[in-house]
């Protein structure tokens, strides 16, 4: 767990009430519903075992999710998550798009789709979803941190050390994102920055 973001590998896990808040925050919200209710538990139970790797039973609680609220984007985005973590990037890609076709503004969302698309060598593609992300929370050191790596791969060094610098002032104390920078400063000769 990384402040309010839960990753599994490169993907992101939604926490149920931050993307409550960001849903509310754009005027999407779950209807007040016996219904909801149920899916919302349900995807609370999906979204745990997904994090223990349980991901026949959560994939399957997420579809009944869906059953009961066809347009959760959460349960969507997350089925896509499932699918790129057993090597279905098609698909993995296809599910996440339907989630952000609904509600384009989710930052975990379009983090994860940066990701899926990087997987498939789609790097332009892939900064637009870093970018998008980053613009609807600015504070999301994953999108910064992969936009870098991203950069680095279409040679774009600058911009790569500026997106590390950035992850690395959000979490400070990671150093996979320090140790990331490092390297980044040394490619653009600026190797007594890196030592520091």
């Amino acid at each position: 767990l990384q402040g309010n973001r839960t990753h599994l590998g490169r993907f992101e896990l939604v926490n149920v009430g931050e993307a409550a808040s960001l849903r509310e925050k754009n005027g999407i919200k779950f209807m007040a519903n016996e219904a909801s209710t149920d899916a919302r538990d349900l995807l609370k139970r999906a979204i745990a075992l997904h994090r223990d790797g349980d991901l026949t039973l959560s994939e399957r609680l997420y579809l009944q999710v869906l059953e009961a609220e066809p347009e959760q984007t959460d349960a969507l985005q997350l089925l896509g998550v499932i699918a790129a973590q057993m090597g279905n990037t098609t698909l993995a890609i296809e599910r996440v798009n339907r989630s952000l076709a609904i509600n384009p503004n989710q930052p975990g969302a379009l983090n994860n789709l940066g990701n899926m698309l990087v997987e498939e060598q789609r790097y332009e593609e892939a900064i637009d979803c870093y970018e998008r992300a980053i613009h609807f929370d600015a504070t999301n050191a994953q999108a910064y941190f992969h936009l870098a790596h991203v950069y680095l791969s279409v040679d774009r060094h600058l911009d790569a050390v500026s997106s590390y610098t950035r992850s690395t002032e959000l979490e400070p104390d990671n150093a996979s994102h320090w140790n990331a920078l490092g390297s980044a400063l040394e490619k653009v000769g600026r190797l007594d920055d890196a030592v520091e």
